[in-house]
C-alpha cells in the first residue's frame, strides 16, 4: 500500500473521534441551548426549592430576590417581545415586578428529585413577582422577607417529572412520594407544592447545563440528586 494512503487512513482513525465530538457540540448542543432566553447581570427572581402555597388554581411562591445571570424559556409574543422585555419593564419601572427566572441553587440547599407517579408540581419558570409582596405577610406563606418575593406560577399534573426538594434525603418512599407531591391531582386550595419541570427537556439539568455553559463555560452543572428510597 502506497506510504501516503497509510498516513492518510492513521491521521482519520486518529482525529475522527475528536471531529465527530465537535461536531455534535456545535450541531446538537449549541442549538438546543440557543432555544433559552439569556438575561445577564439584571434582577430577577429564583423560585428553585421556594415553599408555595395554592389558591384558586394558582400557586404562590415564596422565591428569592436575586441580582445577577439567570435563563428562561423565552415566552415570546407579538409582536417582537419575550421574557427579556417584560422583566426590562418591570425594571424601568423602579422594579414594581420582577419575572421569576432559573440559576441553579445551592446544592448544599437543593436536590433534584425525579418523580414517576401522578403527582403534582408548580412551574414557575416566566411567573410575575410583584415587589409590593416583600416585607409583607402573605397567606398560606406567613412572613416575607425584604430579599423575597411573591410570585404567581402555573401548576401542572404529571406521571413524569423533576422538582427541587431538600439537599438531605428521605429515608423512606413515603417521605419522598411526599415531596414529589405524589398523589396530587388538582389545584387543591392550601396545597403547598414543590417548585418542578418535565424530566424530558427542558428539564433541570437540561437548563441548568445552558446556564453553566453561557456563564461559566463549563459543559455540565453540578447538582444534588435524591434517588426513591428501595422501602
Amino acid at each position: 500500500m502506497n506510504i501516503g494512503n497509510l498516513r492518510g487512513t492513521w491521521l482519520i482513525l486518529n482525529f475522527l473521534p475528536a471531529l465527530l465530538i465537535l461536531i455534535s457540540q456545535s450541531s446538537f448542543a449549541k442549538p438546543a441551548c440557543d432555544s433559552f432566553a439569556y438575561l445577564p447581570q439584571q434582577p430577577y427572581a429564583l423560585c428553585a426549592g421556594a415553599d408555595t402555597w395554592n389558591f384558586d388554581g394558582i400557586t404562590y411562591a415564596k422565591c428569592a430576590k436575586m441580582n445577577g445571570n439567570s435563563v428562561s424559556m423565552t415566552q415570546s409574543y407579538p409582536p417582537n417581545n419575550d421574557i427579556s422585555t417584560v422583566n426590562a419593564l418591570g425594571i424601568s419601572q423602579g422594579s414594581a415586578y420582577i419575572v421569576s427566572t432559573y440559576s441553579p441553587p445551592s446544592s448544599t440547599q437543593y436536590a433534584v428529585y425525579s418523580c414517576n407517579k401522578r403527582g403534582a408540581y408548580a412551574q414557575c419558570d416566566g411567573g410575575i413577582c410583584f415587589s409590593n409582596t416583600s416585607g409583607k405577610v402573605f397567606p398560606g406563606l406567613g412572613q416575607v422577607k425584604d430579599t423575597e418575593i411573591i410570585c404567581s406560577c402555573p401548576i401542572t399534573t404529571s406521571s413524569s417529572y423533576q422538582v427541587f426538594g431538600p439537599a438531605e434525603c428521605p429515608k423512606t418512599r413515603a417521605e419522598y412520594d411526599q415531596i414529589c407531591g405524589s398523589g396530587i391531582k388538582s389545584s387543591k386550595i392550601g396545597q403547598h407544592l414543590k417548585i418542578g419541570s418535565p424530566r424530558k427537556n427542558p428539564s433541570i439539568q437540561f437548563t441548568s447545563d445552558c446556564y453553566t455553559q453561557e456563564y461559566e463555560n463549563k459543559p455540565v452543572a453540578d447538582l444534588a440528586r435524591c434517588d426513591r428510597p428501595a422501602k
